[in-house]
């Protein structure tokens, strides 16, 4: 339903190919549909002036995360310490990304899916949400960017310097009876506005 009008305490409103007036106490709003609708692509970072991206160029590890079929994904990294979320991206369904420069430290996920992404500001914190199918759950194993310690290893004879470099690869996908999170890693439920905290 769409309010194409409103005067005094009545809306005008169009559902399909209907138009027609309800009395405002008839009519109850989502409060996803409060948001604006935003159509990104995978990969991209939702733009919000309340939230600071961190990157380290020198950092080598990744975040290889791979969705399946029947909704889109939004992603948040969490520091562990802090609760600040340092990086969110979104993942259309059926298609990867690729997260690189992600600063050393340690980090958990909360993720959200569904359809109809949405956002904006409520309170000075940027709202992020699915109008249709919305799922949100935390990632309850923490994920350590930090670089292992230098060591040598003598391969054919020849000694060199080694290091271990953090990667973690995650497929997400969505069960169709519940629209709960299927996935390669445990979560838990939440709220959305958890998932926006």
């Amino acid at each position: 339903m769409l309010v194409i009008d409103i005067a005094y305490d009545w809306f005008k409103v169009s559902v399909g190919q209907y138009e027609g007036w309800l009395k405002s106490s008839y009519v109850i709003a989502k409060p996803e549909n409060l948001y604006t609708r935003i159509n990104l692509n995978t990969g991209d970072s939702p733009e919000c002036d309340n939230m600071a991206w961190r990157y380290d160029y020198g950092a080598q590890g990744s975040l290889e995360i791979t969705v399946g079929v029947g909704a889109d994904f939004a992603v948040k990294v969490m520091e562990r310490n802090t609760g600040l979320c340092i990086r969110a991206f979104y993942i259309k369904s059926g298609e990867s990304i690729k997260v690189k420069d992600i600063p050393q430290n340690t980090y958990y996920l909360k993720v959200a899916s569904g359809r109809d992404f949405r956002q904006g500001i409520k309170d000075g914190q940027c709202i992020m949400v699915f109008n249709q199918s919305a799922h949100y759950e935390i990632g309850e194993e923490i994920l350590d960017f930090n670089m292992g310690p230098k060591r040598i290893e003598t391969i054919d004879g020849k000694r060199y310097e080694v290091q271990s470099v953090p990667s973690y690869s995650l497929r997400l996908a969505v069960r169709s009876q519940d629209h709960s999170l299927k996935d390669n890693f445990d979560t838990k439920t939440i709220s959305n506005e958890e998932f926006n905290r």
